[in-house]
């Protein structure tokens, strides 16, 4: 079976329903317009991740349990722009209390032979393993981060080992460093401590 390689747009939402629709279900509008319905998600439910991607791409699901799954971005369910989509324990085996809390979407042509997976986990542990480790992906998952007892990863991205990352915590602390100062390590590894955090304060964002 022959699959048009089109731009698409993959939405995602905190309970973990996915879908991916054309780009063109969202027209352009002038400052100020209503707006139109993006998807239909129940009152408790929020969109987490937009993604533009080409349906030929590659997704990488990073799970708060330090896990990451990979698929195809054709393999998403089509869906219309107000339909709610699937959920995506139907698409990568995700166990029990195990939740998507990072998506990157990639074309293997376009990555530079030098990118990195640049990790950060809710105890404030950063992580620089690359990418090279992350392009055999069974099934089923493997891992991406050994994570401490009570610790959960929290945000991953590409980088090109030359930027500089930022943490912040719950309780308005913030660091900045440099990413080189990041040791690279491999994918069964812990990282290295970001930010020291208090016993009740923890990241919320990177």
């Amino acid at each position: 079976m022959l699959i048009e390689n089109k731009e698409t747009i993959i939405v995602m939402t905190q309970e973990g329903y996915i879908k991916q629709v054309p780009q063109d279900s969202f027209r352009i509008q002038n400052r100020g317009g209503k707006g139109v319905i993006g998807m239909d998600i129940k009152e408790a439910d929020n969109i987490s991740y937009i993604k533009t991607a080409m349906t030929h791409d590659y997704i990488l699901f990073f799970s708060n349990m330090g896990r990451v799954f990979q698929t195809r971005v054709w393999e998403i369910p089509a869906s219309t722009r107000t339909s709610k989509g699937k959920a995506v324990q139907n698409i990568i085996a995700l166990r029990p209390d195990e939740k998507v809390t990072s998506m990157l979407c990639y074309d293997k042509a376009t990555l530079g032979t030098n990118t990195q997976v640049v990790m950060s986990t809710q105890q404030g542990v950063v992580k620089k393993t690359p990418f090279d480790q992350f392009t055999n992906i069974r099934a089923n998952g493997i891992i991406a981060i050994n994570l401490d007892r009570d610790d959960q990863l929290l945000w991953v991205n590409f980088t090109d080992g030359q930027h500089n990352v930022m943490l912040t915590t719950h309780e308005g602390k913030t660091i900045i460093f440099k990413e080189l100062e990041i040791r690279q390590t491999g994918r069964s590894s812990r990282g290295v401590r970001g930010i020291a955090v208090d016993k009740n304060d923890y990241v919320v964002g990177s």
